[in-house]
């Protein structure tokens, strides 16, 4: 991770958000690239000193959690992998079955709905991200209603955000605060008209993850089990390939948002590690409880 997790803090925010609009034409030629099957990444990493102060832990304490998150720990982490992959590949085909409409997750913060939009798939330990236990769709952004709240600290491009509260209607954010760092919040929120709806919903079975401390980078944190698993949303642009069609059918930025999937040069999560339950609605007007307490319900 980055030596100073703070090295931007006293950067003009504006100018933070001008740099990523400027990359927006090589991100679309490596975006372009994923879609067609000719480009893939994988992202890990080990922590540095800063991390662990920020994290408030001592660094031995996050290289332990970072070997238990990857089954280092465990006699054959591959096989621990195939074990994580077959449940999460499970829990994907058992949503997909629900024909979900809706999802309306609550917890003493939350109280968020949000739209699954048509042909949607869940998608969960593809091998982009190292560890990963999350399982996540790309929503119809046009759709989202309600508050969303993130308790976990958010390190992001040399700044730091706390105690996110954002406020959806008619899919977009209309209202926002921060605890710490509302004013690069904002920014980050008015970098371009997809930043301030969603493009990610996801959820975290803590039964998967062996995460159970704050880490002070996003690649964990999103990932995070403890007491009561997590939920987090990234406001900015969807994934693709949650497409369940044809990739050439949202080529475009025009053909993304014509079907719900939004677009942004902005990917922010944020994280919700809060005791929740998350109601589905399907498309034959049942209610589902699908997740509680940290872990899906599943059949």
């Amino acid at each position: 991770s980055d030596e100073d997790l703070l090295n931007l803090a006293d950067v003009d925010t504006k100018k933070i958000s001008s740099r990523m609009k400027a990359l927006k034409s090589l991100r679309d030629i490596r975006n372009k690239n994923e879609q067609n099957g000719n480009y893939s990444w994988t992202l890990a990493l080990w922590p540095s000193e800063d991390m662990a102060k920020q994290a408030g832990a001592p660094l031995e304490k996050l290289y332990d959690q970072i070997r238990k998150a990857c089954f280092l720990n465990k006699e054959n982490p591959v096989q621990e992998w195939e074990n994580l992959y077959q449940y999460n590949k499970k829990v994907c085909e058992w949503l997909k079955n629900l024909d979900i409409e809706e999802f309306h997750m609550t917890s003493k913060n939350v109280d968020l709905k949000i739209k699954v939009g048509e042909n949607r798939k869940f998608i969960s330990t593809s091998g982009h991200n190292i560890p990963s236990f999350e399982v996540y769709t790309s929503p119809d952004c046009r759709f989202t209603e309600g508050t969303f709240y993130a308790d976990q600290p958010s390190f992001r491009l040399g700044n730091v955000v706390k105690g996110v509260r954002l406020e959806f209607k008619n899919g977009e954010c209309i209202k926002w605060s921060a605890e710490q760092g509302e004013k690069f919040l904002e920014s980050q929120l008015k970098t371009d008209k997809g930043a301030s709806f969603v493009g990610e919903f996801s959820l975290t079975d803590k039964k998967t993850s062996n995460i159970n401390m704050f880490m002070a980078d996003t690649l964990y944190d999103e990932n995070f089990g403890g007491d009561f698993g997590n939920s987090h949303i990234a406001i900015g642009c969807a994934f693709p390939d949650t497409y369940t069609g044809d990739q050439k059918d949202i080529a475009t930025d025009e053909q993304k948002l014509e079907k719900g999937f939004n677009t942004s040069v902005v990917h922010w999560d944020l994280v919700n590690s809060e005791q929740k339950t998350v109601v589905a609605t399907c498309k034959n007007g049942e209610k589902i409880t699908i997740y509680k307490d940290g872990g899906f319900l599943i059949k």
